[in-house]
């Protein structure tokens, strides 16, 4: 998943994996997973979610032409921004919008290279709430095309675009919609079927192209987390996807706990929950977090790990995930690759689930299969 698209809470944890001791608050400590405990405003976090935001209409909370200006300044918007999927043998850089050509990102028509790069702020220009809806029709609005997910559902229009670069982007853009009161919603790669990304005329904050990643093949970066992790870690940006590290953990001998779908991206998946075909043997997606930067609703960058801003670091494993702020990056378990590599197979049946070809049940089945 500030006024944020929540993830699904998780209470449960692979049996295989083995969770980081966690030692019993005092009485002086504040309650796991409150805000104030890892520094987060929890007055913004309560007035975010009771309120739907600052609108047009408000001149008193509504950005100027000339804040709008300023702001885009703080994001480097001469910097390139390009989201192109390369083709076969190549990663994935995002999720997928049905019908793309080429599967390319955003319907190849934005960040294609250099001459067509993504824009570090887009602006609906018109108001959200006259204009006609993003994908209702054949879109050719930027705006719209650049907060397009896997399942372009109507019924969104963000105000405010914004693609950072780094960690800095992301605290200028949060400060700036808290500053005005705007409604925030986060979206790594975009894998999302409910619309729960939408912030109808706020801010959408798209962390697709934070894709640093940092291997360490030894334990000195787990354990700087306060971990005792010994196969090694990779602090990985909150925009990679499956497809993009899968690659790079193989050159390290290394692969991670993930999902199934290769466009799937790294941040929702491993704080909603994370199931996929490792778990088993590696751990569910909560129980590999060993760190994560985190852009705080104050706007402030704060690591939450075993060893650092504990209470947040759980919220953030199943909890909720973008409640607690904008992720930037993780730091994920790295488990050694088994002698022989990896294989995977597969089984398909087809049916009907109909008795008597169809005559018991035909009413349903007819309803349903027609």
């Amino acid at each position: 998943m500030l006024a944020l698209a929540l993830l699904a809470l998780v209470g449960g944890r692979a049996a295989a994996s083995t969770p980081e001791p966690r030692a019993a608050p005092s009485a002086a400590t504040p309650a796991p997973g409150r805000p104030e405990a890892a520094g987060v405003d929890a007055a913004a976090v309560a007035a975010a979610g009771a309120a739907p935001g600052c609108t047009p209409d408000d001149a008193e909370c509504w950005p100027t032409a000339a804040e709008i200006a300023a702001f885009r300044a703080e994001l480097d918007p001469l910097a390139p921004r390009i989201l192109h999927y390369g083709g076969a043998g190549t990663p994935r850089p995002c999720a997928v919008p049905i019908g793309s050509p080429g599967d390319q990102p955003l319907y190849g028509a934005l960040g294609v290279a250099n001459s067509s790069s993504l824009e570090a702020l887009y602006v609906n220009d018109t108001d959200v709430r006259d204009a006609a809806e993003c994908m209702k029709t054949r879109e050719t609005r930027s705006v719209c095309l650049a907060a397009c997910r896997n399942n372009p559902l109507e019924g969104y229009q963000p105000q405010f675009v914004v693609w950072p670069l780094s960690a800095k982007h992301v605290q200028a853009a949060v400060r700036f919609a808290k500053s005005h009161g705007l409604t925030v919603s986060v979206l790594g790669t975009g894998h999302d079927f409910m619309n729960r990304h939408s912030a109808p005329g706020g801010m959408l904050i798209r962390t697709t192209l934070l894709k640093s990643q940092a291997w360490d093949e030894s334990a000195a970066q787990a354990a700087a987390a306060g971990s005792a992790w010994t196969e090694g870690s990779a602090k990985l940006g909150a925009g990679l996807t499956f497809s993009e590290v899968a690659q790079s953990a193989a050159k390290h001998g290394r692969v991670i706990s993930q999902g199934w779908g290769i466009t799937v991206g790294i941040a929702g998946w491993s704080m909603g929950g994370g199931h996929g075909p490792f778990a088993n043997s590696a751990g569910m997606g909560v129980d590999n977090i060993l760190a994560a930067e985190v852009v705080t609703a104050s706007g402030v960058l704060v690591v939450a790990s075993n060893a650092t801003h504990r209470d947040l670091w759980w919220a953030l494993r199943g909890g909720g995930g973008s409640t607690w702020g904008v992720v930037v990056s993780f730091t994920l378990r790295a488990h050694l690759l088994p002698k022989g590599g990896l294989a995977g197979a597969g089984s398909t049946w087809s049916g009907n689930f109909c008795a008597d070809n169809n005559e018991v049940h035909k009413d349903p089945c007819s309803e349903f299969m027609t």
